[in-house]
């Protein structure tokens, strides 16, 4: 009887403490008989290398004396002819092979692997069915074995396995161990196509970028953007340049772009693409842009967190300027980790209070994330969990109380400047006083919009719409004249900030510095105009230049378009009448018309 996978880790387990049958049996789900057998063929194969070394059970508990060369030899070269590859292990090597290697023949295989071509001709066509994911495929050229297809994907999965056996670590390659004899063949051809490719070179653009945007990477993602850079190098030069971005307007602004367009590819336009593609790479590891893509889904996401949050009884983070900044950061970078299937944290530990709350938030997570296009996996709901906590103990750390030092001081005076005094005392003992009096409160909705801002038209092109807001905006002082240019290029790209069923389409713009105050304009339109097959009547401009304030109008717009529908609006035909219909849903929580 050969050797296989579970013989090995049997022998390794037993070698490093005495283990009991029935728990062995329990952690391979299986029978203790069958673990008896699996003994017995161990042993068999043991007396080949030690006559005197064997497994043994005695009462229950399975035992061998403790001999790590033993070990060694058994789970290494010593038995390579004697193990029999699992399908998954056949497949797995096929593929790393075939993809650090370019091209491997069928009979080396079949030679490796000591079987027949019929075989290894069904674990290709297994591996086929796996690749469609990836829109790739195995070809078959005169006995020679290759991939093809998705540029972007083969370098995605190329790093996914290239993961499982190395990671960086204080600026050097280091590789997993204690691996079986057909492993170590993998980490062998892994270790080949490193040495043949530029590892400085990677090292120095992780350092070029972290002194340019002044940020530090977590360590775990630049392991993985530092063996996707080792890819894409490789990849591009063999010739192989990626010629298209869908997202390339947004991702043209980004500092990330600029600077890796300069600093990388010396600003040649061929590899215009590969920066706006590596752009989005690192936008996944921290994003510290002030805008970014389904702006209007995030923060709809981000709302529904604080209702959440009302709902699980954490009440005092819902107004709180630095918690609502670090999950808008943390989020601006998640959504491009889940959109490019980059998992940071594999085994997050959560501590009993902050899995408490995880597990709560948990069970709004589907109801969370139909407001994202990408869904957030529990990884991201484990870490925004941490850092709920992180700030429920910060405002549970003894603090002086504001409210009781302006009222002391307001007994004993009789000219007092309550707000100047309470702003004194912040910037004097910002670690000491807790901050329990709001001197801006966040905006809403119902502070920026008047009935001025609420419009009826009979336009019949989204241009003369969108023109037509703008003026609204630039009379009221909102935004620059330059600002239009922003939204019309969103429009030719046909790429918005929020589109839904509704026949409603949201704007924010991208350019920051053609905003002058947080404003909106509300249009409804009487006739439909079409927008890339999409019918459009309602149309909403949003200026924002404050994330804290510009959150607290989203959240109100999002609780309007889920209360009640623009068409039932429209139908009110009066300015008057819908901010006034504004107003009972936002203040009274009304649930329709």
């Amino acid at each position: 009887m050969s050797l296989n996978r579970k013989d090995f880790e049997i022998i390794r387990l037993v070698s490093v403490e005495k283990i009991k049958l029935k728990e062995l049996a329990s952690n391979f789900k299986t029978t203790d008989r069958n673990i008896r057998y699996s003994i017995d063929n161990i042993n068999h194969y043991l007396k080949v290398i030690s006559s005197k070394d064997k497994i043994e059970v005695i009462n229950g508990v399975i035992k061998i004396n403790r001999n790590e060369n033993l070990i060694e030899r058994f789970c290494g070269e010593e038995n390579r002819f004697n193990y029999m590859f699992s399908k998954e292990e056949r497949e797995e090597y096929i593929v790393i092979t075939i993809l650090f290697q370019d091209r491997i023949s069928l009979k080396k295989l079949e030679s490796y692997f000591q079987v027949s071509t019929t075989t290894l001709r069904k674990d290709l066509k297994e591996i086929d069915k796996n690749l469609e994911k990836y829109q790739l495929c195995i070809k078959n050229y005169l006995g020679e074995l290759s991939i093809v297809g998705n540029e972007k994907k083969l370098r995605h999965l190329k790093m996914i396995y290239a993961l499982k056996y190395m990671y960086l670590n204080a600026g050097k390659i280091n590789y997993v161990s204690d691996l079986f004899f057909f492993q170590k063949d993998i980490l062998l051809i892994l270790k080949k196509y490193l040495e043949k490719q530029d590892a400085y070179k990677c090292f120095e653009i992780l350092k070029t970028f972290e002194k340019k945007l002044d940020i530090a990477f977590e360590k775990e993602f630049k392991n993985i953007i530092y063996i996707y850079l080792v890819i894409t190098f490789e990849r591009i030069e063999k010739g192989y340049v990626i010629l298209k971005k869908n997202n390339s307007e947004f991702l043209k602004n980004t500092l990330y772009y600029k600077v890796i367009q300069k600093d990388i590819f010396k600003n040649n336009g061929v590899y215009m693409y590969e920066a706006l593609h590596l752009s989005e790479y690192f936008l996944s590891g921290y994003n510290s842009e002030n805008f970014y893509e389904d702006r209007f889904l995030i923060d709809s996401f981000i709302c529904k967190l604080l209702s959440v949050l009302k709902d699980i009884k954490i009440r005092n983070l819902i107004n709180n300027r630095e918690f609502l900044e670090e999950v808008i950061e943390y989020l601006r970078a998640a959504i491009y980790r889940v959109k490019n299937n980059f998992i940071l944290n594999s085994e997050i530990k959560l501590d009993e209070i902050e899995n408490k709350i995880f597990i709560e938030i948990l069970q709004y997570k589907i109801k969370m994330n139909t407001y994202l296009n990408e869904p957030l996996r529990d990884e991201e709901f484990m870490m925004i969990s941490r850092i709920i906590y992180k700030h429920l103990i910060k405002q549970k750390k003894e603090k002086i109380k504001l409210k009781e030092v302006i009222q002391i001081i307001q007994k004993n005076s009789k000219n007092c400047y309550s707000d100047l005094i309470a702003k004194e005392l912040l910037e004097l003992y910002p670690n000491l006083i807790e901050n329990d009096i709001d001197f801006k409160k966040q905006l809403g909705l119902l502070d920026i919009v008047t009935e001025k801002n609420i419009k009826f038209t009979r336009c019949v092109d989204i241009k003369e719409l969108i023109d037509l807001s703008f003026n609204d905006l630039y009379d009221n002082s909102f935004i620059e004249l330059e600002f239009t240019e922003s939204i019309h290029k969103m429009l030719e790209d046909k790429k918005y900030d929020y589109l839904d069923s509704e026949n409603m389409i949201i704007f924010y713009g991208k350019e920051l510095k053609y905003k002058k105050e947080l404003g909106v304009s509300i249009f409804f339109n009487e006739s439909v105009m079409k927008i890339d097959d999409k019918k459009i009547k309602y149309l909403i401009l949003l200026s924002n230049v404050d994330e804290y304030n510009y959150l607290g109008v989203s959240r109100d717009l999002q609780k309007i378009i889920e209360s009640v529908k623009f068409k039932e609006l429209e139908k009110l035909n009066s300015e008057k009448d819908v901010m006034r219909k504004f107003e009972e849903v936002i203040q009274g929580g009304a649930s329709g018309l």
